[in-house]
């Protein structure tokens, strides 16, 4: 199990270890995903980060539905993060391909949802809360208008007006309609998808990036869990931020805070 792999892999003391493996987690319902630094060659590099992600959503798709398959192409990727790096073309579409096993269309995108300068201002602290969410300026200037039309700013649940978020929660959903007479749902209303929670933020460094000899490479720890694909609705799994960006603001200008 990924968890007790990993535990293995740190440099813990081997009370704490055993402390751990005292407990049961065959039970759990949620994915262990991890990214640990380093190089990964090509036959260990899906035991770490987008590609043991990766790992396990083919694993779920494999078991749904038809009805279910055909749902999750029509749904939205999001990110919300709390910290951007260099986003390389080639590896945005690499990381999409990975998260989405079943979209034959390569034609998938991604929303990326970060803060902008005029809701960091306008929180509940100001700037001043606004220290651990970094984007750097020179990333930003530099980057292609293609990808800085994937960048949303941050909408919070109405419970958390004011705050922001150094919440990091990749999610796939889609709403089940009430009027759709082909689907088998008791319930209606509903969305269907998978998502991720964690302490990755939407970078290479943290998720993995390709290597030598088709191997990996990562450059942080993280952990989080996958939620795997089901229907739920929000009482279900209350979101820190909103699914459906609803903000009709001018041009996006993102909180700028170097490393």
């Amino acid at each position: 199990m990924e968890m007790m792999r990993n535990v293995d892999e740190t440099s813990l003391d081997e009370k704490h270890i055993e402390f751990l493996k005292g407990y049961d987690f065959s039970s759990a319902k949620v994915d262990f995903i991890y990214s640990v630094p380093g190089y990964h060659s090509k036959t260990k590099s899906e035991l770490y980060g987008y590609k043991l992600l990766s790992s396990h959503l083919k694993k779920h798709f494999n078991q749904l539905s038809v009805l279910e398959s055909n749902l999750m192409n029509k749904a939205n990727l999001l990110y919300q993060t709390s910290a951007i790096g260099i986003l390389n073309p080639d590896w945005l579409k690499e990381f999409i391909s990975c998260v989405c096993p079943n979209d034959k269309s390569q034609e998938k995108t991604i929303k990326i949802m970060f803060p902008s300068m005029q809701t960091v201002s306008t929180s509940i602290l100001g700037t001043k809360g606004a220290g651990t969410i970094f984007f750097p300026k020179g990333v930003w200037d530099k980057m292609n208008p293609s990808l800085k039309s994937l960048f949303l700013d941050l909408e919070v649940d109405d419970l958390l007006k004011g705050a922001l978020l150094h919440s990091k929660v990749l999610s796939c959903t889609v709403d089940i309609l009430a009027n759709d007479q082909e689907d088998s749902f008791e319930r209606k209303d509903k969305k269907f998808g998978w998502f991720y929670i964690g302490s990755h933020n939407f970078t290479a460094a943290a998720w993995g990036k390709k290597a030598s000899q088709n191997g990996t490479h990562i450059s942080n720890y993280e952990c989080g869990v996958l939620f795997p694909p089901r229907e739920f609705d929000l009482s279900d799994f209350p979101f820190p931020h909103k699914l459906q960006h609803t903000s009709s603001s001018a041009i996006y200008s993102p909180w700028i805070n170097n490393l």
